[in-house]
């Protein structure tokens, strides 16, 4: 016990710097510099079917409905009479799991979900594009989560 004591003390007079190599003032070090080189992700992770331009002014069709008749994998149902509506399904997942986007706002019917799309003509449409499930984007809104599909025009 007594040659404890005595070690410990005689440890305790001795300076730190002794035991290393580099005084304590001098810990930080200078790191060299590191160059970080990535590629550029794709725009579309999940590619869309689109159709714009000439492609969309040469169809037969007056509506955004009619147009979207040349898209694979999607159903245009046309409910006729008066007061009808057309409306799209996607994979046959029904309307309500398709979501509808026009010039980046999501549409909605507070009534019975389904959006009429024989309504909005082509005139002013210069882009139509079909997602099969979201967008490629990093924000969009969780109703865009909640659907099968999604028909972007713009």
């Amino acid at each position: 016990m007594k040659y404890l004591l005595l070690s410990t003390a005689i440890l305790s007079l001795i300076p730190l710097e002794a035991f290393g190599d580099t005084p304590l003032d001098t810990l930080s070090r200078q790191l060299d510099e590191v160059v970080v080189t990535a590629r550029k992700p794709a725009d579309d992770i999940i590619p869309a079917q689109t159709l714009s331009g000439k492609e969309l002014h040469r169809l037969n069709s007056n509506s955004v409905a009619d147009a979207l008749r040349y898209f694979s994998g999607v159903q245009v149902k046309d409910y006729g009479g008066v007061g009808g509506i057309k409306t799209v399904n996607i994979r046959s997942m029904g309307t309500n799991h398709t979501g509808v986007v026009y010039d980046g706002v999501e549409l909605g019917n507070a009534q019975n979900g389904q959006i009429d799309l024989g309504q909005f003509s082509l005139d002013n449409i210069e882009a139509l594009s079909l997602y099969n499930g979201q967008k490629s984007e990093i924000l969009q809104p969780a109703k865009d989560f909640g659907s099968a599909g999604t028909v972007v025009f713009r």
